[in-house]
Order: structure tokens, then sequence, then C-alpha cells
């Protein structure tokens, strides 16, 4: 995720591999987290998974009720990378029905600043009759997509337009990527589609807006 926000998807072959310079003095603490040893790691760690799991569903009671051996099993999967171990743990607390899940749980990082946004979305919004009034909420859930999720959070830097074919498309109004796990992100994919597929140990979605000016 770091190297998604800071280098980007266009100048990523010409800074591969990635060059890294390690100080030992003048510790920025405003802006990185010390690392205080592997407590510390498993402390922070089911610490985002609480928060992630809150966002999600509303409560971390399954987190909190989670034995002391599946914690240590799901650490002890993402140190050794043994990821059949965590997966088998964590796939009944990630995958999750759409319709049992309030809102997303998403990290938005930006190469110009060095903090993150955490976008308040709900994954369902009551359907709409013709006359604009609210309808009853229904167990079809329309899928929000990572354009409009962006167009709400940041409407200076997305927007939505009109095409020739009446349909709306959302465009980019300034040089940006949009990079998730890698890849440039398709702004038409489905944000809970990615949430389940491309969400990181800590069942965030974290995505990288990259400004190559």
């Amino acid at each position: 995720m770091q190297y998604d926000t800071l280098i980007g998807i266009r100048d990523k072959q010409k800074d591969l591999p990635w060059c890294l310079t390690f100080h030992y003095k003048d510790f920025p603490e405003e802006q990185v987290l010390r690392l205080e040893g592997l407590n510390f790691f498993k402390f922070h760690y089911i610490n985002a998974l609480k928060e992630s799991h809150t966002l999600r569903l509303g409560s971390a009671s399954e987190i909190l009720s989670m034995q002391k051996k599946e914690e240590q099993r799901m650490i002890d999967g993402i140190m050794k990378h043994n990821f059949e171990n965590f997966w088998e743990i964590n796939q009944p607390i990630c995958d999750k029905n759409i319709t049992d899940v309030k809102k997303y749980a998403i990290r938005v990082f930006c190469n110009k600043h060095h903090t993150y946004m955490q976008p308040n979305i709900e994954v369902a919004k009551p359907a709409q009759d013709t006359q604009g009034e609210e309808a009853s909420l229904t167990s079809e859930v329309s899928p929000l997509t990572l354009g409009e999720m962006l167009a709400d959070t940041f409407p200076r830097l997305f927007d939505r337009v009109l095409t020739d074919k009446g349909d709306i498309e959302i465009q980019k109004m300034r040089q940006v990527e949009v990079v998730v796990q890698g890849v440039e992100a398709d702004l038409g994919t489905p944000l809970y589609w990615m949430q389940l597929n491309l969400g990181c140990l800590d069942n965030f979605l974290y995505v990288s807006l990259h400004f190559n000016s």
C-alpha cells in the first residue's frame, strides 16, 4: 500500500526494485508508528481487525469472542506466511452476505498527505420511487462502485458525467492514479466485490490515490 501510494503505476517499473533508506535517528513519530516488538504488532493488528469489523457489521463482538488460540493462529499464519491457517479463521469473519454488512471498511491514502481518509459509506441505501420519495429497503442492494464512492468522498477529484448514450460515468477531474493491491483499479468495479476480494489482512480495503504531478 505504501509503494502504491508513493510510486503509483506510471513509474512502477522504473522504481523497481524499491530502495529503502533506514534512518537510525530523528524518528518521525508524528508520521510513523514506532514498532515496539512483536506484542505491539499483535495489539495493533487485532485492534485494526476490531475496527474494520465494527464498521462492516456494527459490532466487534465476533472478534472480541475469539479464543486466544484463534488469535494466535491468525498471527502465526501472517508471520510464517501460512495463509491456509490464517484464512481458516479469517474467512468466516470476512466473508459476509451483502445484506448483513452495514458499511464498508475503507481507507484511502494519497501521496500528497501523510494521513488517510476513512469514508463513511453505507452499503445499503433505501431506493427511491419515481417521485423521489424513499421506498423501503429490500434485500436486493444496488452495488456501489469504486468510482461512485470516490465521487461522493472527493467531489473535486471525481465527478459524475452524462455520456452521449445517456449513461452516468465517473470521470477523473485531475491526473490521479487509483491503485489497489498494486494494479490500477477500474472505477466501475463494485465496491462490495473489492471489499471481499481485495481487502488486506485486517479486512480493510486500502485505496491509494497517486498524483503524478
